[in-house]
């Protein structure tokens, strides 16, 4: 069942929105970019993918490569190694991902790079400017598609939302931030807490 669903990759590939705007770098994904790197605090929910910035190179390499030639594919790659450098700055932001727990078996990459995948996420939620929350499947939750929140300690100041067909846009409007603000702090309560989501990923380490 487990290489059946190896061999599921191309589909998946073929469903994120995300994927379909960051081959050409639209103009609401490089304002993100720019924002995202100024940003004192990010949260974020992902439902279909481990979050941008907790992504190991092979599996963004899995995630971005449907088809596409290997050097557009470095390309992509590199940007996505560059927003994560803020992780590693000497005043990092505070970092929120919220994933769907379904997120730990979407098998982009096969085994090994999945392995690593985990074992990455385990050692980022170690570190004390990174919260990683899992959304158990029994949370009973529909908030859509991804989305991110960035600001400051004193509040979000803006948000950048996925939607069908790769059309993200970041979005500046208060009230809107403010009702996916109110969506995000809805999502976090179904959310487990930090070590019982090291544990879900231990066991989702275990499966594999």
């Amino acid at each position: 069942m487990l290489d059946e669903a190896f061999a599921l990759e191309q589909f998946f590939e073929a469903l994120h929105p995300r994927i379909v705007e960051e081959a050409g770098l639209s103009p609401g994904f490089a304002e993100f970019t720019e924002a995202e790197a100024e940003a004192g605090v990010i949260r974020s929910y992902e439902n279909f993918l481990i979050n941008d910035l907790f992504q190991t190179e092979d599996y963004a390499r899995a995630v971005l490569r449907g088809g596409r030639p290997s050097n557009e594919v470095d390309r992509l790659v590199a940007v996505r190694a560059e927003r994560q450098e803020i992780l590693r700055q000497d005043t990092p932001p505070l970092v929120v991902g919220l994933l769907d727990s379904s997120t730990l078996r979407r098998p982009f990459g096969g085994r090994e790079v999945m392995r690593a995948q985990l074992e990455h996420l385990l050692t980022l939620a170690d570190l004390p400017h990174v919260h990683l929350h899992l959304i158990p499947e029994d949370a009973a939750l529909s908030p859509g598609g991804a989305f991110t929140l960035l600001g400051s300690a004193d509040g979000a100041d803006s948000a950048y939302a996925e939607s069908a067909g790769g059309s993200g846009r970041l979005v500046n409007d208060a009230a809107c931030v403010t009702e996916l603000d109110r969506l995000l702090d809805l999502i976090r309560s179904k959310a487990l807490n930090a070590e019982d989501s090291q544990v879900a990923v231990l066991k989702a380490l275990e499966e594999l």
